[in-house]
């Protein structure tokens, strides 16, 4: 059974600590907005982070993989799973709206599985290999970067914010994780903000995308098992595309376009696998989460960088992009080939046509690397 625990403070630092404890305190106190929305601050996360405000959880390295399913691995990474650490069975992330009154539908029919990483090659054939292969197998780097698919939980932890709605933040040691996921681009709305549905007037930017074949049967666990839930609710699609977000605008009238622009690329019949992903298993009862803060305002700028024709290192290269990639211009097309980098949160928030209040997974849109875009059908 998962277990928690938390440090001490030393105790010829404890009168120091404890006057760093109430000025992080003050600093760290939000708002939070109730209908889905993350609250934006200008703080620097707490310089000093107290082992007792984290959750760690400690698992048996030996135990046997809950998620681990062969029928999912594509052939070029199936060996790259053995040595991943174990993760329990029975944790999902589920959709938390109607698909109906979502904005971000890609509107593309992507039947059966998630994505086959095996495709790749014949649908995008000038894509760098080592960017891809490269993207998918990265576990973590310094300082602060991790791959939620293929790191172990025993460097995750769960850091809790002050404010009047509970709330969690995804950490890697003392820092917030920046978490680095590749996909395939589903929807891209990151140029410019746009109404996030016909009736309301508010805006935001972000990504769409659809995970790999048992990658995202190690990111639902994962994220599920450090957040401490079995079943969490997060912005997905019915084609299985999870949105990548900045905050949302305010809620006063604004002018904008519509999300009504798409680009005309078809996917390939064979680059989903047909297989869907079992049913978890039933787990056993978890406590709840909390909430967390997000990085990016709507009308920020979403650096996406251009790896098309440059390989990126994914152990030095992430702390320095803008000094090793040039930028990509305009819309991300359907379908390509892009690692996305942002933070993650959890908190309580409502589940589409019911009053019930849910564990949501928030991903805090940071930036964009395109590693490969198909040919347009204009």
């Amino acid at each position: 059974m998962a277990q928690f625990f938390s440090g001490k403070r030393a105790a010829a630092e404890e009168d120091r600590l404890e006057a760093t404890a109430h000025a992080v305190k003050a600093r760290d106190t939000e708002t939070h907005e109730e209908d889905n929305i993350f609250t934006l601050s200008d703080d620097e996360p707490p310089s000093t982070v107290f082992l007792e405000d984290l959750e760690t959880y400690k698992a048996d390295p030996r135990a046997p993989c809950g998620v681990n399913d062969p029928d999912l691995q594509d052939p070029a990474l199936a060996n790259s799973y053995s040595d991943l650490h174990p993760l329990p069975a029975g944790r999902q992330i589920l959709p938390a709206f109607d698909p109906q009154g979502m904005a971000g539908g890609d509107g593309t029919d992507l039947k059966g599985g998630r994505v086959k990483f095996s495709s790749w090659k014949r649908h995008l054939r000038h894509m760098l290999a080592d960017n891809s292969i490269g993207a998918l197998m990265f576990k973590e780097a310094e300082p602060n970067f991790i791959n939620p698919s293929r790191v172990s939980p025993l460097k995750l932890s769960r850091q809790a914010s002050a404010g009047s709605s509970p709330t969690h933040r995804l950490m890697s040691g003392s820092k917030i994780a920046v978490c680095v996921s590749a996909i395939f681009c589903s929807e891209s709305v990151v140029t410019e903000a746009v109404k996030i549905g016909p009736k309301s007037e508010r805006m935001r930017k972000w990504v769409s995308g659809i995970f790999h074949n048992q990658e995202w049967e190690r990111f639902e666990a994962i994220m599920c098992l450090v957040f401490g839930e079995d079943v969490m609710y997060s912005q997905i699609t019915p084609k299985k595309a999870i949105a990548f977000q900045t905050m949302i605008s305010p809620d006063v009238a604004s002018s904008s376009k519509d999300a009504d622009h798409r680009f005309t690329v078809e996917a390939p019949a064979d680059m989903f696998s047909p297989i869907p992903s079992k049913s978890p298993k039933k787990a056993s009862p978890s406590k709840p989460v909390f909430k967390s803060k997000t990085l990016l305002a709507f009308n920020d700028e979403i650096p996406v960088y251009d790896a098309r024709k440059v390989v990126v290192d994914f152990q030095a290269d992430l702390a320095r992009l803008d000094q090793v990639l040039p930028r990509f211009s305009g819309e991300i097309p359907f379908s390509s080939f892009v690692v996305v980098g942002y933070s993650a949160s959890s908190y309580q928030g409502p589940r589409s046509g019911s009053n019930e209040r849910v564990a949501q997974l928030g991903c805090n849109l940071l930036w964009i690397i395109v590693c490969g875009t198909p040919v347009l059908k204009r």
